[in-house]
């Protein structure tokens, strides 16, 4: 019977994850040929999934720390909210969110697989953001300053074979591994009436 209630839990909150919408209206987590699925589309290549594999055993160490675990659990409801199926970036707007994001998932992968385009304000030369030798930042003037005082931040993780895909023609490769982790995980750790009052 435990396990019945179980998983109706956990079916419960994926669907509540699919509900999701973006300020626009579209389906936050899934692209239009997925919007009717629950679940998470699976890695596409063994390196993505020795990365969730080992992102995971990460994750499991955080859990058994009460601080660590609420520090994680905050990182995912972020990650999800901040970004989208149609945009690989999860957007940031102030640095106090970067930092702490941070200090989370570089502990699930190392800093040279995270990269960061920050478009900044005119005239501003934004070092605030630069939290470790080997995080890779590209910086662009932003087109409207106003709403973004402290510059707009939109944070990739690279793949792990990153220059061989760039040598077969590609600019950018980014890596879904920590998105399809933080997804499958929100699914078990929030229960969907929680999920439901994140919009």
């Amino acid at each position: 019977m435990r396990g019945v209630v179980r998983w109706t839990v956990t079916h419960n909150s994926a669907k509540a994850l699919q509900q999701l919408k973006t300020s626009k209206g579209k389906s936050r987590l899934f692209p239009k040929s997925r919007c009717h699925q629950l679940l998470p589309a699976e890695p596409i290549s063994v390196q993505e999934r020795k990365d969730v594999a080992n992102a995971l055993i990460g994750c499991q160490t955080m859990k058994d720390d009460k601080a660590k675990k609420s520090e994680l659990t905050w990182a995912i409801k972020y990650c999800l909210l901040n970004s989208n199926s149609s945009r690989a970036g999860i957007r940031f707007t102030d640095t106090n969110s970067f930092k702490r994001f941070m200090q989370v998932v570089s502990q699930l992968f190392p800093w040279r697989r995270w990269q960061l385009l920050l478009q900044y304000p005119k005239d501003k030369r934004l070092t605030h953001w630069n939290m470790h030798k080997e995080l890779v930042i590209d910086r662009l003037a932003l087109k409207r300053q106003e709403p973004f005082p402290e510059g707009l931040g939109y944070l990739y993780l690279r793949h792990a074979k990153e220059e061989q895909l760039i040598q077969r023609g590609l600019n950018r490769y980014s890596s879904h591994s920590l998105r399809i982790l933080f997804h499958r995980l929100a699914i078990i750790l929030f229960n969907p009436e929680n999920i439901k009052q994140w919009q």
